[in-house]
């Protein structure tokens, strides 16, 4: 399943009950669904990703999880800026990522219809659906864009998901 990220790292496990998905539905149902259009790869090192474009509805996603959950910061702070992004390969050779790009651009552009969030959480092998935060923002292309491999680590994510339409 391919995502756009909100919020990575977000709360610990323990740390999620009816209680924190009620405030992340608060927060989210600020904001109005909205359509992103992906119609470009672009690299991070060993990462091959989607640009959704606009970006600032994501960015503002981002910021208002964020602010919420000051402890919470974006990739735990790592970055200056954040960049919306939906990955698609990650953790594989040049040459794995050259391939999933060249078969990927005859498919763009994906557009899709953002309308919920979900979180997922990352077990060490892989993420898996643990709430679903269905106020009026984001969705998956998962049925569309599958991706090469994601990452290894452990962690709670808020995930944007849209269907596709067109």
């Amino acid at each position: 399943m391919a995502v756009v990220t909100v919020l990575f790292p977000f709360l610990d496990e323990s740390r999620i009950d009816d209680g924190a998905l009620a405030a992340v539905g608060d927060v989210i149902g600020r904001h109005r669904p909205f359509e992103a259009r992906f119609e470009h790869c672009v690299r991070f090192p060993g990462i091959l990703y989607l640009v959704p474009e606009p970006d600032i509805p994501f960015r503002r996603l981002t910021e208002a999880i964020a602010d919420r959950w000051p402890e919470t910061p974006p990739f735990g702070g790592q970055f200056d800026e954040v960049v919306p992004h939906l990955t698609i390969a990650q953790g594989q050779d040049d040459a794995v990522l050259e391939e999933a790009e060249a078969d990927l651009r005859g498919r763009l552009p994906i557009t899709a219809r953002v309308s919920s969030v979900d979180l997922m959480v990352h077990d060490g092998t892989r993420w898996q659906q643990s709430g679903v935060i269905r106020a009026p923002v984001i969705s998956s292309v998962g049925s569309v864009v599958r991706p090469v491999r994601q990452g290894r680590s452990r962690g709670r994510a808020v995930s944007a998901y849209g269907r596709r339409i067109g």
